[in-house]
């Protein structure tokens, strides 16, 4: 599970999701994606067609 647009960290977050009946858990592990640019702000991501992971950026010194 991928998550963007997290306050106060500048990259994509990864959690592996596990069911267990009708539990589930949520472990976060190594991010996906890391920025070291202040301003990065991943809003969204997609796979495309070839496989390949996009990810869009709000780059807004204002934010």
């Amino acid at each position: 599970f991928l998550i963007c647009n997290t306050i106060g960290f500048q990259g994509v977050l990864q959690h592996e999701v596990k069911f267990n009946g009708a539990d589930i858990t949520a472990t976060e592990i190594d991010p996906i994606l890391v920025s070291t640019d202040p301003n990065f702000r991943p809003t969204d991501i997609e796979i495309g067609g070839d496989g390949a992971l996009y990810v869009s950026d709000w780059c807004n010194v204002l934010i």
